[in-house]
């Protein structure tokens, strides 16, 4: 081939700029859309590494982080420690592949989380465990209430706390209060709403779905955890994320004592944010785990519980990580007013993309990208297309291991 100008000359008359996020230890995100190059980012630089994956089902938005869950684990060793919660029963192969544990949380699984349990926190002061668990059971309470959006009263949260706190100071020193304890205290207090509450909390005492009144017999220290809580139906699910999300925070503490960090992530969080005690302790939950080496990330298929919220509104504009892979209609005008996106940016959400490709934002930098993992056994390990899946069979999906 022959031309009349040189590249140089080229260049001078059109000028051009791209940008690109390769940051040394960073994760591997995908490639730029523009320039085919590699992006690499290092979450820990970012001011605030929390953030969030939105994208319609089907979009990729889970096997994008269950890459990074796994690169976390061959890139970090033993200096961070990876945790999926799991709504939708998918993590269990993944964590395997790593040399990790899956937890169960089911009526015949016979594995047990106590939302009392305090056994990785006991280095912090008293009062400091109590107001901690005082909120996780304002949301765990919230959670179970039929007018739950409406929130609690005030005479309720103050029966809840009264009872917390009773419940641990019985236990005395040695022990660790079980909710069968709370229960029979909400049972003993003059006022008849405590009694409503107690009501709320029967089940959860007695029967089929009492395994949250046990002692814990599961630990969350192997280097990859999913805590799976597919069997668990839709009005138990809250209530089992957020016993789990104290779990998480135990273990929080004790890695950050330890110099690791821990990267969560939530699937369907969504799912946290229908009642305003239960938004209130995710809040909490995420403006403290910053301070103590977390390193979180909600997964949900929809936007619009979150930007609709005051609260969850924040915490996306606080959160210096944010993944957009393709957006129903209302999310995309709703990321292009919360963002101020152009024209071309909304393009990079809009419908004609494909599973992996979305636009990211980092801090500063927006970028475009692609995410189409070649077929292999990486592939296998995170897939969830249910045809894949059903190919693949249980046992081929572990056997990248």
């Amino acid at each position: 081939m022959t031309r009349l100008l040189t590249s140089g000359q080229i260049a001078m008359q059109m000028p051009f700029a791209s940008l690109e996020i390769n940051q040394p230890g960073g994760i591997y995100l995908g490639q730029s859309k523009i320039t085919n190059t590699l992006t690499i980012l290092d979450r820990l630089s970012l001011p605030s590494p929390m953030g969030f994956d939105f994208g319609t089902p089907g979009t990729g938005k889970s096997n994008a982080q269950k890459s990074v869950w796994l690169q976390v684990r061959m890139l970090y060793g033993d200096s961070a420690q990876g945790i999926w919660i799991d709504p939708t029963g998918e993590g269990r192969p993944v964590a395997e592949a790593g040399g990790g544990v899956s937890i169960r949380l089911a009526a015949d699984s016979g594995q047990f989380m106590n939302p009392f349990d305090t056994k990785d926190v006991a280095t912090l002061s008293d009062p400091l465990q109590i107001a901690f668990k005082v909120d996780a059971f304002l949301a765990l309470s919230a959670s179970m209430m039929a007018e739950g959006n409406q929130g609690l009263t005030q005479a309720e949260r103050s029966i809840i706390a009264r009872c917390v706190e009773e419940a641990y100071r019985r236990s005395g020193a040695a022990g660790t209060p079980v909710l069968e304890d709370f229960y029979k205290l909400l049972l003993e207090q003059p006022e008849p709403v405590a009694r409503e509450i107690a009501l709320r909390y029967e089940r959860h005492v007695k029967g089929s779905f009492s395994f949250f009144n046990r002692m814990s017999n599961v630990h969350l220290d192997a280097p990859m955890v999913n805590i799976d809580l597919h069997d668990l139906n839709s009005d138990m699910k809250v209530f089992g994320m957020l016993t789990a999300l104290e779990q998480v925070r135990n273990r929080m503490y004790q890695n950050f004592a330890e110099e690791r960090t821990t990267w969560l992530f939530i699937d369907e969080v969504q799912s946290l944010f229908k009642h305003p005690a239960v938004i209130a302790y995710f809040e909490s939950f995420w403006a403290e785990g910053r301070k103590f080496g977390l390193v979180a990330t909600g997964l949900s298929q929809n936007a619009s519980f979150m930007l609709g919220s005051d609260i969850g509104s924040t915490m996306i504009l606080n959160s210096d990580y944010l993944m957009l892979h393709k957006q129903s209609t209302v999310d995309r005008d709703l990321w292009a007013e919360t963002l101020n996106l152009s024209d071309e940016e909304i393009g990079y959400i809009d419908d004609g993309i494909k599973p992996g490709d979305g636009l990211l934002v980092a801090g500063g930098a927006r970028l475009p990208i692609t995410n189409e993992l070649p077929k292999g056994r990486i592939y296998d390990l995170l897939t969830t297309k249910p045809s894949e899946v059903a190919a693949l069979g249980g046992a081929g999906m572990r056997s990248a291991r």
